[in-house]
């Protein structure tokens, strides 16, 4: 990696202690394929999108927490509760989760990990069940 790079807004002081403590808790097979990455990126002229990925990482996480919980109103208020902190709006992001959460992919992640929610008369996870009969 490069300490000696200059991200625009960044902190060299903090650029470096964070560099300094990856050396020193990643084993160095973990190390040499990050390095090759920075590498790549750095001599492709690529530019690197903080913003973008935070913005992405923060999405995961809010999906994740929404899995896991399976409870909408639930995820809302921890997204409230983040965006207090941050002093930022949580509308968008609430409403990218509750999209997210009415999606096949959500229903269809939540029964392969066994916490679709089941129906008592037949046993089918509710959200693999057909309407029948009208």
């Amino acid at each position: 990696m490069r300490p000696d790079y200059r991200l625009p807004e960044a902190d060299p002081k903090a650029v470096r202690q964070y560099h300094t403590y990856l050396h020193r808790v990643l084993p160095s097979a973990q190390m040499a394929p990050i390095a090759s990455a920075v590498e790549s990126l750095l001599v492709g002229g690529g530019h690197i999108d903080l913003d973008g990925w935070i913005a992405a990482v923060e999405e995961t996480a809010n999906r994740a927490g929404l899995l896991a919980c399976g409870d909408v109103m639930a995820a809302a208020r921890e997204i409230v509760k983040e965006a207090r902190v941050r002093r930022t709006r949580p509308e968008d992001a609430i409403l990218a989760l509750v999209r997210w959460g009415c999606s096949s992919d959500y229903f269809d992640l939540r029964a392969q990990l066994g916490l679709a929610l089941i129906s008592e008369e037949d046993k089918t996870p509710i959200v693999a069940r057909t309407y029948r009969d009208g």
